[in-house]
């Protein structure tokens, strides 16, 4: 009669990640708060240096990508991607709209991320200006006494929309480039108040679409329902749809310094 061997279970061992402003994983935290693993990176990804005694398998390279030990590529969910070059090996999915160089990783890797390998040249940003009562300035995105809107770019710093709920054009709804709109977020752009977002414009542009809808219209009661949380959902729907059924659910949560739910 035999005995049989209870089957070998590796032991869980818990570590927290330490990120960079992009969420670039640089280090492994055990629970007893010692350093585990950690790495060096160049601004596009490559790793340069890695300090792992402990033989611990960390994949996650920039938001988005895991690293593929086969070919050296960060596969970013929907194309790989080559640090090396910078750039990525395959085409853009979405086409032209993702600009002229489909093979494009974003120009500046420090500010900007692509965590799905679908990012435009465009990038979505969330505006905040004074109330129509007080004043026609762009104001911190954390300043609580301001009119909140988000607005689109082709990349070069050209703007293609502006998207706002409840201004004096339509106090109940949403409103397309609005002429105290396009002036404060050129403003915000100018001088570093615009907060960017994670959601290609195309896709805000689809959100809006959907939401502009009679049905979708409601009053103002100032401490909710107002224009910081309509901003709130138009990007929370223009994130659903580029990650949409096909794809799942967003898999990367907002990171500091990138528009997030606030109020």
């Amino acid at each position: 009669m035999h005995q049989l061997e209870p089957e070998y279970t590796p032991e869980r061992k818990i570590h927290l990640y330490h990120c960079d402003h992009r969420g670039l994983p640089l280090a492994l935290i055990d629970i007893n708060g010692r350093v585990a693993w950690r790495a060096e990176f160049d601004e596009w990804g490559n790793m340069p240096r890695e300090d792992n005694p402990h033989n611990l398998e960390q994949l996650i390279r920039l938001p988005g990508q895991q690293y593929d030990k086969e070919t050296g590529l960060y596969y970013n969910r929907h194309r790989y991607y080559d640090p090396l070059q910078g750039r990525y090996v395959t085409q853009d999915p979405i086409g032209l709209r993702g600009g002229l160089n489909p093979y494009m990783y974003p120009l500046n890797p420090v500010t900007n991320i692509d965590p799905l390998g679908l990012a435009e040249t465009s990038e979505s940003y969330v505006v905040s200006r004074d109330l129509a009562a007080l004043g026609d300035e762009a104001r911190s995105r954390w300043n609580p006494l301001t009119h909140t809107f988000t607005v689109t770019t082709d990349g070069q710093g050209n703007i293609l929309h502006t998207y706002s709920w409840g201004n004096d054009a339509n106090l109940n709804g949403w409103n397309l480039d609005q002429s105290i709109d396009l002036k404060t977020a050129r403003e915000a752009l100018d001088n570093g108040l615009a907060q960017p977002t994670l959601a290609p414009s195309y896709c805000v542009e689809q959100a809006y679409a959907e939401l502009n809808k009679k049905e979708n219209e409601h009053i103002n009661l100032f401490i909710t329902r107002n224009c910081k949380q309509e901003t709130n959902r138009l990007l929370f729907k223009a994130m659903a749809i580029c990650t949409s059924n096909k794809w799942g659910a967003s898999p990367f949560p907002p990171k500091p310094g990138m528009y997030g739910y606030f109020y």
